[in-house]
């Protein structure tokens, strides 16, 4: 078999596989026309969802989500103006989380990931006034004319958590802050997620955010017996004193900040006691 052969052969394959890509995407979207027709939406209606899909489709935005939320809607036998009202909010959502990941990262792929966990949040509880400032946080980190996208996701990662467990927006945008503001490492950001996760409760949480004394303590003498580093006690811990495990040898003082209860991702340990 020649190389002419082989390259009609590989032509055919891409044209057949396209063709039956093109016909699953047609039969989909006739289905999807179909159930809006026999959900009574107007024709005004199934306009404006073409449309919002559209411009989905355009922007890079997970339209499938779109699709996947209209056609709940109809299962559930909702009203189809709110159905309308529901997949345009969802895409001004990811759209505007998409264009603040655009912020900060340049990557196609990572700003629609980032966007993607940005929107999520967004979706469980975080304001947008909050994930806004979160994200402003987050750049403000970083040195000009670079980009630190794994502690990007992982700072809102701990947002979108936070959020899913009920936690107020509130509350999920201190902590996070206060994570960040101590200068958290990704490990050390991923670790205090998967605390909250494990074993965080809602008072816990919010005691970290607001700087609970004996909460802090806790959190950074667990975390500095598996770090062993600290951050100096001048800034205090997250109780906002100088209390808590010592930094190092002979530097007794070094508080550090900490995450959940008995479970934080903050820094603090080392040998030398601290002092108030």
């Amino acid at each position: 078999m020649n190389y002419k052969i082989i390259n009609i052969f590989t032509a055919l394959f891409f044209v057949i596989l396209f063709s039956t890509t093109v016909g699953m995407a047609a039969e989909s979207t006739a289905g999807i026309e179909q159930a809006m027709d026999k959900a009574g939406f107007t024709e005004k209606q199934v306009l404006e969802v073409e449309s919002t899909l559209s411009f989905a489709q355009n922007k890079g935005l997970p339209e499938g989500i779109i699709a996947d939320k209209l056609q709940e809607g109809i299962a559930k036998q909702i009203a189809p103006d709110r159905i309308v009202q529901a997949i345009e909010r969802i895409a001004s959502r990811y759209s505007h989380a998409h264009a603040l990941a655009g912020n900060l990262v340049q990557e196609q792929q990572k700003v629609a990931q980032l966007g993607n966990i940005v929107a999520a949040g967004m979706a469980a509880g975080l304001t947008t006034q909050d994930a806004e400032k979160l994200m402003a946080e987050i750049k403000s980190k970083q040195t000009p004319g670079t980009e630190n996208y794994p502690l990007a996701k992982e700072a809102m990662l701990t947002a979108r958590d936070l959020s899913r467990r009920g936690i107020a927006s509130t509350t999920t945008v201190e902590v996070v802050e206060k994570a960040l503001q101590k200068g958290l490492n990704v490990n050390e950001m991923r670790a205090m997620r998967g605390a909250f996760n494990k074993q965080g409760t809602q008072s816990s949480i919010e005691a970290f955010a607001k700087g609970n004394r004996s909460a802090a303590n806790r959190s950074s003498q667990a975390h500095g017996m598996a770090t062993g580093h600290g951050t100096s006690g001048s800034e205090g811990g997250t109780g906002g004193d100088s209390s808590g495990a010592g930094g190092g040898a002979g530097s007794g003082g070094n508080g550090g900040s900490g995450g959940e209860s008995g479970n934080g991702a903050g820094s603090g340990g080392g040998s030398g006691g601290g002092h108030n």
